[in-house]
């Protein structure tokens, strides 16, 4: 994460791109499942916002391992994190 001590006062959130960019670039390297769930468990347990970042293909299509990262870490809050206004169940 990009801080080492304690997290900023205040509302915060970090923004990561999944891949080498923001962009859609064919044929990308993209960080694996794992490490959506446990950014995303780091910078929430220190009160903050996680984003993950991805970009759509020139034909509107996303990356098929874009859907997997988002439906890994989707079904992870599913089960550990249930929703408590049923925002998950939509």
């Amino acid at each position: 994460m990009p801080f080492l001590g304690y997290p900023p006062a205040g509302l915060w959130k970090v923004i990561y791109p999944c891949g080498t960019s923001f962009s859609y670039i064919p044929g990308d390297e993209y960080k694996t499942a794992q490490w959506v769930v446990e950014s995303l468990i780091t910078v929430c347990a220190k009160g903050g916002n996680f984003e993950v970042g991805f970009g759509p293909a020139p034909n509107g299509t996303w990356a098929p391992e874009a859907v997997e990262r988002l439906q890994y870490a989707g079904e992870w809050l599913r089960v550990r994190h249930p929703p408590r206004s049923g925002w998950l169940d939509e």
